[in-house]
């Protein structure tokens, strides 16, 4: 959403670390852009969490996840959310909880946002009228500095204001790294109807994502099937046996689906059936019978440990407890999924993880 975003009587910078957004049909600003109007906030990477607060009341955001007031109290349906590597807030309902207001003026070269409290000195046409040079400034600035590629889906958050007598935000630790350790991504479950919102965060992130798709996908949603394809995306198999037959079963009706082959496979790890051999066996199975094409078995593809509503805050504690040259993530294409997917992929990027996609020559994690 192109629109200048200014507090009280200060006009922020047309920036990509400035930009209001929707998530659905609510309007979302970045989280630290408050601190003009008296409404403070610190940010603890360890437990993705972002806190607002004035002397009075406190927000505490648990990104992805659920909100709460300094009494405990539980907001249903509220939560921050990661745009690329962006902390966004729903503005309508921080504006209510500090007793703040916020409005819309149509304005050239671009609306403003205007969020006010009792301090503000301007009304908002004036506001605009005083500000016309620099916004106009702004805009050129901002344009020429985007043309002619799209503005870049992880820039930099702007560091966050400080009003006069304030006591400043304390230096945060530096958040560990882990440049040495390769995380794959993977998908499943496309019947879910997410798929099309995972691939646009993983393409706003610039990487290719592995969907991995059994019977019920190709032939519940050949279109979806065909869309992950088409938009460059690794697909695999989702066996349930992990035999020849089944293999060269679905093989062919992925082939009349889509038009797509490919020799990566996976077991589904949510089968209740005890009878089935080890998955280990499964893959050697497949990939003895199978010579002229012997399959890449990737790993056990389910539901995060936790339960789907947990998605995120399971995968980013395994991210951060577990040690290893490889790891594998799988993510269903949910609501959970989709929620959570551009949480993650900032996380990674902020923590500094190699991400690497699975193709067929990748072996699997173990």
């Amino acid at each position: 959403m192109l629109c200048f975003t200014a507090v009280d009587d200060t006009l922020m910078p047309l920036r990509n670390s400035t930009l209001p957004t929707y998530f659905g049909s609510v309007l979302y600003v970045p989280y630290n852009i408050f601190s003009y109007a008296g409404v403070y906030n610190t940010r603890s990477t360890a437990d993705n969490v972002v806190c607002l607060y004035n002397g009075r009341s406190r927000l505490d955001f648990y990104i992805g996840s659920a909100t709460y007031d300094q009494d405990g109290n539980l907001f249903d349906g509220i939560t921050a959310r990661y745009s690329g590597s962006v902390i966004f807030v729903p503005i309508n309902f921080v504006c209510e909880f500090f007793g703040l207001v916020y409005t819309v003026t149509p304005q050239e070269p671009a609306s403003i946002l205007r969020i006010t409290s009792a301090g503000a000195a301007y009304s908002d046409k004036t506001f605009a009228s005083r500000f016309k040079n620099q916004m106009r400034e702004s805009y050129d600035e901002y344009m020429g500095a985007t043309a002619p590629v799209a503005p870049s889906p992880t820039p930099a958050a702007t560091p966050t204001p400080v009003l006069p007598g304030a006591e400043p935000t304390p230096t945060p630790t530096p958040i560990p790294t882990y440049e040495d350790v390769t995380v794959y991504l993977s998908f499943y479950d496309i019947g879910a109807g997410r798929s099309d919102d995972i691939m646009d965060a993983l393409e706003a992130a610039g990487y290719v994502g592995c969907f991995f798709v059994g019977e019920a996908d190709v032939l519940g949603r050949p279109d979806d099937v065909r869309s992950i394809a088409g938009r460059g995306h690794v697909i695999g198999i989702l066996m349930e046996e992990g035999s020849e037959a089944e293999y060269q079963r679905l093989s062919e009706l992925l082939f009349e689906a889509a038009k797509v082959r490919t020799v990566i496979a996976a077991s589904d790890s949510r089968s209740d059936d005890a009878q089935q051999p080890d998955a280990q066996e499964r893959a050697e199975e497949a990939g003895s019978d199978n010579a002229e094409a012997p399959l890449p078995y990737w790993c056990d593809i389910g539901t995060a440990a936790g339960g789907e509503n947990l998605v995120s805050r399971d995968i980013v504690l395994s991210l951060s407890v577990t040690r290893g040259d490889r790891q594998n993530v799988s993510i269903p294409c949910s609501d959970a999924g989709a929620n959570a997917i551009s949480g993650v992929m900032a996380y990674l990027k902020e923590h500094k993880y190699s991400l690497a996609t699975i193709y067929e020559y990748v072996p699997a994690p173990n």
